[in-house]
């Protein structure tokens, strides 16, 4: 769980959990998150806001995987968000939707050596 939650570098944070990381660059970094962490805004009592532009949903078992495009966060980077049955915010595909995740749940990488780094201020 250790590893899981607050990898060393980015092979970790990509190679350990199904859907992987989500990296987005930012400013010579890297700004990772669990798809579990991304949620709909109303979901996320105080957290860093993240538009996801929706261009497909799977229902898999009793989750959905909702992928897209997030913004505000850092560069337009397509990321997946894993939404377990108790969300049930309605979602749709050609739309944008508020996500966010709270800043705990937030992990940062150098972009050039992939380590782990201090936070960033987003």
């Amino acid at each position: 769980m250790e590893i899981y939650d607050d990898p060393a570098d980015t092979f970790v944070a990509t190679f350990i959990g199904s859907p992987p990381m989500n990296l987005v660059p930012r400013d010579g970094h890297l700004v990772g998150f669990r798809p579990e962490h991304l949620l709909p805004v109303e979901n996320v009592p105080s957290g860093v806001a993240v538009p996801l532009a929706v261009d497909r949903i799977e229902y898999l078992s009793g989750d959905r995987h909702v992928y897209g495009t997030a913004s505000r966060i850092g560069e337009d980077t397509r990321v997946v968000a894993r939404l377990p049955s108790t969300v049930d915010t309605p979602i749709t595909a050609g739309e944008t939707h508020e996500f966010a995740v709270r800043h705990e749940k937030l992990r940062f990488f150098d972009a050039e050596s992939g380590l782990r780094t201090e936070a960033v201020r987003l």
